[in-house]
């Protein structure tokens, strides 16, 4: 069994540029709650409408014979500097078994679900998918991929909602 946790702090501003330069922000303050209060910036270099995104990640991988089969899993909480802004949470698993049909060939398939959180536009959507693909190497530098997949979206508001299917072939080459 292969496991694997990921843990990341982002922080944004308005137009979702990543503020890679830790040293400009002096300090993170946070509730008990953990809802953002306030982050300090140079006013001249960011917008001050900044994001602090916490996203956790997880997986286990089992492998035996021509198999693996993998649960995965998410949760992320995006804090709002902007006190018009509600926190939101998202949270995510999926189930994947990729096999090895022969020595250039290989299936996966995945079921997935999503529940991610709008709190601002009161607006909840369960996400869920079923897909399947179908990969074989052509040549050493050639590989063509077929994907079905199908999802369903319920949201608390109607026009969020949706069922899709969709099929999408790949052929790439190398160089």
């Amino acid at each position: 069994i292969t496991w694997q946790v990921n843990y990341s702090d982002d922080v944004t501003n308005s137009r979702g540029q990543i503020i890679e330069n830790s040293q400009t922000i002096n300090d993170i303050n946070t509730n008990p709650d953990g809802s953002l209060l306030n982050v300090e910036t140079p006013l001249s270099t960011y917008n001050p409408n900044l994001r602090l995104t916490r996203r956790l990640t997880g997986s286990a991988s089992y492998r035996f014979s021509k198999s693996t089969f993998t649960l995965s899993f998410y949760s992320e909480r995006l804090y709002e500097n902007d006190e018009d802004n509600k926190d939101n949470d998202n949270k995510g698993t999926a189930l994947q078994w990729a096999l090895r049909l022969g020595g250039r060939t290989s299936m996966n398939t995945s079921l997935s679900w999503d529940n991610l959180e709008d709190v601002n536009i009161d607006n909840t959507q369960k996400r869920k998918e079923f897909s399947i693909s179908f990969s074989r190497s052509l040549t050493p530098s050639v590989s063509a991929n077929l994907r079905y997949a199908y999802q369903t979206n319920d949201a608390d508001l109607r026009s969020s909602e949706y069922d899709e299917n969709k099929i999408t072939a790949t052929l790439s080459k190398s160089f």
